[in-house]
């Protein structure tokens, strides 16, 4: 390999493969899928790109490019990246050599006769025109853009019926972007460290993963030295992304805070997952539902502890399962949970279907008396920030009229509990977070663990997580959080109500106005009215 590397890097502009990109280069032909990924700089497209000069044919006497039936292409997403990227290094790379470029149907022709395609498939189904295509090696830059419907379908397209010619799918990727669950899943977690042939068991291919880590390119490292210097000034999950190629932190990721292990340079705090416990009878419980038939049916058990925090202990999945088995299932393993406060189901489980809606159904099934989820994906994505955040509030800013009781109640009667309590807490003295995160989820919970840390955000939305296939345990946190903040909430209103009736008892015994006391507790009556929660069984 370093021989024919040598004698062709005098013919096209100058390069030398790092030791990473040498070990892409030489994995065996019958090894069908290389994945070659992870940090910025490892010199992923170029090498992408000469794999057609530097690998021979099966019979080792001449290079790809000097076969005259080899065909070859290679992808990114969108025309435009396409344009400013691999079209300028493939003319640098690929004319020194002979080839002539067709602007129009963007391919390079050697004169031996050999083609390299440069093609883009921005839509999911322009993956569709390359049906009646033979290719014998497709490579994909940036494949975490792609999604899994195209990288699965163009690898069919891939074939040979010259047996001299090897068949190759060659992808090159950051962690992130669309297809991040799918390539990480596929070729990174079975083998972490990676350079390990797997075997797939159903079509008995086979892959391999090749780690790319910044350092392992001296060329950019050498032409700005300080560019690892910048990088690493970067907190430590953005730095192990983007200098490491860390496939399980990446950039783009909505949850960058959630911390399913602790990273040794942050705070003890700064963890999310931990070992299963007990947890008391005692603890108020919360019981969300993200319902589906094709869809998952996905549910989460939160208990409440004292402090405030948020323990998820049990979720439950079912697909193509009836409401009146998953409801009973659910019932089953609450019987014994005690102090269930709420139960939060999906909003659309009111639909009618037939005489009953799904919340009927699931109302008859389970004797829980469920309430209408809150589905506002925006707050709902706020509130899970906020119950994962492990830094401490910056200071907070007093106004300088100080506290006054007539702001406090205005406040209260007009914008709700929750402005009220934002204007109480300027005045309070600071005191230490002590139970930050909010959120603690059972390290049993794989599903629950693995959708926080995958979800990406939304192309045209920037402030709202991804839809996607995979993601009902993200809608169902959602849900099962902003049930637990209204009971948390409603139990605060309480203390302020029970705080309220004594300071009216108080008056009352210090002036025995009679028609004040009973102005105020008749105000006092309705406003407890207005927050007491709504029972969640039928029956005991």
């Amino acid at each position: 390999m370093e021989e024919t590397l040598l004698r062709q890097i005098d013919r096209f502009e100058e390069w030398r493969p790092t030791s990473r990109q040498e070990d892409f280069l030489q994995v065996p032909y019958e090894v069908f899928e290389v994945l070659y990924g992870g940090a910025l700089g490892g010199g992923k497209s170029e090498v992408l790109l000469v794999v057609p000069i530097v690998l021979r044919t099966k019979n080792s006497k001449r290079q790809l490019y000097e076969h005259p039936e080899f065909v070859g292409i290679i992808f990114r997403r969108t025309f435009p990246q396409l344009e400013k990227s691999l079209i300028p290094r493939a003319r640098l790379m690929y004319e020194p050599l002979g080839a002539k470029y067709n602007e129009t149907k963007k391919v390079f022709t050697f004169p031996s006769g050999a083609k390299v395609f440069l093609g883009h498939m921005e839509k999911e189904s322009d993956v569709l025109q390359h049906d009646t295509n033979e290719y014998h090696y497709v490579g994909i830059d940036q494949a975490e853009q792609f999604t899994e419907y195209q990288l699965r379908y163009i690898s069919s397209r891939i074939r040979a019926s010259n047996p001299d010619l090897p068949t190759l799918y060659r992808l090159a990727a950051n962690p992130g972007g669309e297809s991040h669950t799918y390539l990480r899943d596929r070729f990174v977690k079975p083998a972490i460290q990676g350079n390990q042939i797997l075997l797939d068991k159903l079509t008995k291919q086979k892959r391999i993963y090749i780690p790319a880590k910044l350092d392992d390119n001296p060329h950019l490292t050498g032409n700005d030295p300080d560019y690892v210097n910048r990088l690493q000034l970067l907190p430590e999950s953005e730095r192990l992304a983007k200098i490491s190629g860390d496939w399980f932190i990446f950039t783009g990721q909505v949850f960058s805070e959630f911390r399913p292990k602790r990273f040794i340079s942050e705070p003890e705090n700064a963890l999310h997952v931990i070992d299963p416990f007990p947890i008391p009878q005692y603890w108020p419980k919360i019981l969300a539902i993200d319902w589906g038939w094709v869809a998952k049916t996905f549910a989460i058990w939160i208990a409440i502890s004292p402090e405030g925090r948020a323990y998820v202990y049990r979720t439950y999945s079912a697909t193509k399962t009836t409401v009146k088995s998953w409801a009973s299932d659910l019932a089953r393993l609450s019987q014994y949970d005690g102090n269930i406060q709420r139960v939060a189901l999906d909003p659309s489980a009111w639909k009618s279907v037939g005489q009953l809606s799904i919340a009927d159904e699931f109302a008859e099934a389970s004797g829980f008396i469920p309430e209408k989820a809150d589905n506002d994906r925006h707050s709902g994505k706020s509130l899970i920030h906020e119950f994962l955040r492990w830094k401490p509030k910056p200071p907070k800013q007093i106004p300088p009229e100080g506290f006054d009781l007539d702001t406090a109640t205005k406040i209260m009667r007009i914008q709700g509990l929750a402005a009220y309590n934002n204007y109480l807490e300027l005045f309070s003295p600071e005191v230490p977070e002590n139970n930050i995160p909010r959120l603690q989820i059972f390290n049993t919970e794989k599903a629950l663990i693995e959708c926080i840390s995958t979800r990406q955000y939304d192309e045209l939305d920037k402030e709202d997580v991804a839809e996607s296939n995979d993601d009902d345990p993200y809608d169902c946190i959602r849900y099962a959080l902003k049930a637990t903040q209204v009971y948390l909430e409603q139990s605060q209103r309480e203390t302020i109500l029970l705080a309220r009736e004594e300071k009216i008892v108080k008056s009352l015994e210090e002036t025995g106005d009679m028609t004040s006391f009973y102005m105020k507790m008749d105000h006092l009556d309705r406003d407890r009215r207005s927050s007491r929660p709504t029972p969640v069984k039928r029956y005991n």
